[in-house]
């Protein structure tokens, strides 16, 4: 037997035959709202297991996918080979407890586009039908927010699968949002809209649909009033779109990463009905090289174009303001260091319809215990980068090759420390605009919530 059992490899053992006779699901603690045949449903591929290899991955294929639908406590969830069934024609057991339906928080958020803290209420009801459906509304409330309301119904698994034994897939976000002004670099915009959203199960793949009202404003000082071309660019409009997202993300922390990989893109047509008739393209790529235990490096770039379409006519007209890209200077980690990026009118940002931005950094975590249990780093980086208006009179080339002069090009360098938060990347920087004017800063201080990839 001791001779046998030496010539016995892993290998021999993945490949015993095996074949799963019943699926069992056992719902443990207070709450059990969940249907059994969905939790069958996300385990079913059990059945077509030829080996215990086979059957291993695709057990372990279920429990990623109750772990990330989120209505079950991830420590709860466990698979038990019964007994019951022979040695090569078991019985399966899930095995899991339920969260509880309610859920409610209030704290700090970083609102995506504007760059700003607000204050959040947010409330998440679980498991609604029984089918991992969830109900989550946030409320917040800032210095650069009126005030907002979104409301998300999520459903997973919500695309039935026609193959036998075969779990269902894709996730269907539909959401309703309302914005009662929210500031911008030189505008206030109020939005009103419902999207809905197919997510894959990979979260690689995005699909979108929209509508949404939006006015925009133009935001007034006591010792300022807004420039003429704020004041014609603010204007109500209606909008409708289709939108894709790729999204491959391999970095070892999505705060602070320090090795992999990050790529996203992103494509919006706008035009399906409504006043807003537009291509925009944006992509970001990052990549992180590890050189120590302690010491990393990474290089980062961005690039977007917006295009306006009227009547299928490339830049027949104006882009919306709302629409342009917005480098927020100082709270934006693409451009650290400078007060404001891109095409100005007496003081005002107007955005721009292309834009590019290139970064690299090295960081250290010090042999310190709470930096390096919390993942605290210093670093020192360089920043680069220009956007353009595409639409104002000029030659759509020549603007575009401008933007890669010398003399135009804003570059900046500087050292500072981060550290990932519960709320979202910080970063406390002293920044030098190497070609900037005399009225750009050369220090700042950053806090939100850059777990998207918008920092270099």
């Amino acid at each position: 037997v001791g001779a046998m059992a030496d010539q016995v490899t892993l290998e021999d053992i993945h490949q015993v035959p095996i074949a799963v006779q019943n699926l069992n699901v056992d719902l443990k603690g207070k709450y059990k709202l969940t249907n059994e045949s969905f939790v069958k449903k996300l385990f079913c591929g059990v059945f077509k297991a030829k080996n215990m290899k086979e059957l291993t991955e695709t057990i372990n294929q279920g429990a990623k996918s109750m772990k990330s639908i989120g209505i079950f406590k991830n420590n709860s969830i466990a698979v038990v080979v019964n007994k019951s069934g022979t040695r090569l024609s078991p019985d399966i057991t899930i095995v899991a407890e339920e969260k509880k339906p309610y859920f409610i928080s209030a704290g700090v958020s970083h609102h995506t586009q504007s760059k700003n803290l607000a204050l959040k209420l947010h409330g998440i009801r679980r498991n609604i039908f029984g089918n991992g459906e969830t109900l989550t509304t946030a409320i917040s409330y800032g210095q650069a927010d009126a005030g907002s309301l979104n409301i998300i119904f999520q459903k997973p698994k919500f695309m039935k699968s026609k193959a036998p034994h075969t779990p269902d897939f894709g996730t269907l976000d539909a959401s309703l949002e309302y914005s009662g002004g929210t500031k911008f670099s030189s505008f206030i915009e109020k939005v009103a809209g419902m999207k809905f959203q197919v997510r894959s199960d990979d979260n690689r793949n995005y699909f979108r649909y929209g509508c949404v009202w939006r006015d925009t404003l133009p935001l007034t000082e006591k010792d300022k009033p807004p420039s003429n071309s704020v004041l014609e660019a603010s204007k109500p409009s209606l909008k409708s779109y289709l939108s894709y997202t790729f999204l491959n993300d391999s970095t070892d922390h999505s705060l602070v990463p320090t090795k992999g990989f990050y790529l996203k893109g992103d494509a919006e047509f706008a035009g399906i009905g409504g006043d807003v008739s537009h291509v925009k393209l944006e992509s970001c790529g990052r990549k992180y090289f590890a050189l120590s235990k302690s010491i990393s490096c990474g290089i980062g770039a961005f690039a977007g174009l917006l295009v306006p379409t009227k009547d299928f006519k490339p830049f027949g007209a104006a882009s919306y303001i709302n629409d342009r890209f917005f480098l927020q200077g100082t709270r934006d980690l693409k451009v650290r260091g400078f007060k404001e990026f891109g095409p100005m009118d007496e003081g005002d940002a107007l955005g721009g319809d292309t834009y590019f931005a290139l970064g690299a950094h090295m960081s250290y975590c010090p042999p310190i215990k709470a930096f390096e249990d919390y993942n605290i780093r210093l670093h020192a980086f360089t920043n680069c980068g220009n956007m353009t208006l595409l639409n104002d009179g000029s030659d759509v080339a020549d603007r575009m090759s401008s933007m890669f002069e010398l003399e135009g090009l804003k570059v900046s360098v500087g050292c500072g420390i981060v550290a990932p938060t519960p709320f979202g990347r910080f970063e406390f920087n002293l920044a030098k605009p190497v070609n900037g004017n005399l009225g750009d800063v050369n220090a700042q201080i950053f806090f939100g919530a850059d777990s998207a990839g918008e920092y270099s």
